[in-house]
């Protein structure tokens, strides 16, 4: 199992690919390198951003958590 957390704060660097070009090697280490079989991202439903990003790069919703 391995884990990977990303927090970013609204700054300059909004919106220039940044975050998905991190995103996209990080899956492509982990399927390559490490030879995991599936990655599962967790990203708070206002984060559209993120969501976005994630299904760019081929992920699928598959559950939605809640949190109490």
């Amino acid at each position: 199992m391995a884990q990977a957390a990303a927090i970013k704060n609204k700054s300059q660097v909004d919106q220039q690919g940044f975050a998905f070009e991190a995103v996209e090697a990080l899956l492509d280490f982990a399927f390559t390198q490490q030879k995991l079989k599936r990655i599962i991202a967790h990203s708070p439903e206002d984060r559209v951003a993120s969501i976005r990003i994630l299904e760019k790069l081929g992920m699928q919703q598959i559950a939605r958590m809640k949190i109490c």
